[in-house]
């Protein structure tokens, strides 16, 4: 990180915000929000002077297991609304909690180690930790220009439409984290926010939002919540670790490679390169998407065909070669069923409209 010059710090016209958080292209928090995020309150006071961990939450927002972990509850921080955003307390060691709801904590500056499911998980500037209800975690102590947000939130009241518009392996991905059920487990995500600086925009402008009381903010936050979710599971880098089983994992790179190689995949090589049966992987297949596999191509290859006929003036017939697909009055077909017109009908409404 670059350092700020102290004659720049010490410039009576500059405030302090201005260099904790250095300015960006363009610059996303906007002062209210900044200076609470720097600013120390009462626990961060008290953390700093004795380096203690001070528990700021009344009693009902936790029991505790057998073991003495702290064991955070939803319907506490979720009793007056879907959406939950607070600033991490700096300068004392978070001990060991688990907690019954889906969390993401974004650096927005600095760094932060932590312990999930006994492994080390160092987070970056940028980076965005995706918690699954019953990961167990600690943090190590934050420094003073380290700034930690975590945000909480109800699945079931975020709007999910756009759900059904992700990929395989994506939709899979949101299925087995954020869905109670028989795949979910104890697992993480880390979101790597600097390949992808939409996020971290959208991000701070849920942050802007949130610590500020202007008219709608609350609509607006839940709006951004669900961009934001977007973004990250269909634009951004990430790493799913914790407590997979050879299932999941094999099942993600199955859809992950439906989704690179639908032009050319079948069900007997994807059967022969995962060890299936058939069968039984066509059945799986229909189980997590709804679909078979060859709805599965077709409608890949009809959203690439669509996208060629906005996007160029190839003919239909270098189109299909694209989809390595020979038969054309079978792509007329699916592309109707799917757009209720034909490509040439498609792509005239298109150049009509722009």
């Amino acid at each position: 990180m670059t350092a700020i010059p102290i004659s720049h710090i010490m410039n009576s016209s500059t405030r302090f915000s201005d260099c904790f958080f250095p300015k960006k292209e363009p610059v996303m928090l906007n002062q209210i929000t900044s200076d609470y995020l720097i600013t120390l309150n009462k626990i961060e006071h008290l953390q700093k002077q004795t380096g203690h961990f001070e528990l700021e939450f009344p009693q009902q927002a936790y029991t505790r297991t057998a073991q003495g972990e702290l064991f955070f509850l939803k319907d506490f921080f979720l009793k007056k609304s879907s959406v939950n955003i607070s600033k991490h307390n700096r300068f004392a060691p978070f001990p060991l909690h688990t907690h019954d709801f889906v969390e993401l904590s974004y650096m927005l500056k600095g760094h932060s180690e932590q312990i999930v499911n006994n492994e080390r998980v160092l987070l970056n500037q940028g980076d965005i930790l995706l918690i699954n209800s019953g990961c167990h975690h600690s943090i190590a102590p934050l420094g003073e220009e380290d700034i930690l947000i975590n945000l909480i939130f109800d699945l079931g009241k975020i709007d999910t439409t756009w759900f059904e518009k992700l990929e395989s392996s994506q939709k899979f991905l949101f299925t087995f984290l954020l869905h109670p059920g028989e795949h979910q487990t104890s697992q993480y995500v880390i979101f790597f926010g600097q390949s992808n600086t939409d996020v971290l925009t959208v991000f701070d402008s849920l942050l802007n939002k949130y610590f500020t009381t202007e008219h709608f903010s609350t609509y607006l936050v839940h709006y951004y919540l669900t961009i934001l979710l977007i973004e990250l599971l269909s634009n951004t880098k990430f790493d799913v670790r914790g407590n997979t089983n050879m299932k999941n994992t094999q099942l993600f790179e199955l859809f992950f490679q439906i989704d690179k190689h639908f032009n050319e995949i079948s069900l007997d090589q994807l059967a022969r390169q995962f060890h299936y049966n058939n069968n039984y992987l066509s059945g799986m297949i229909k189980r997590f998407t709804g679909k078979t596999l060859s709805e599965i191509i077709n409608e890949k290859r009809v959203q690439r065909a669509a996208f060629l006929l906005e996007n160029t003036d190839l003919r239909i017939e270098d189109i299909l070669d694209d989809l390595h697909l020979k038969n054309k009055g079978f792509f007329y077909k699916i592309f109707k069923e799917h757009y209720q017109q034909t490509p040439i009908q498609y792509r005239k409404k298109k150049q009509t409209s722009s």
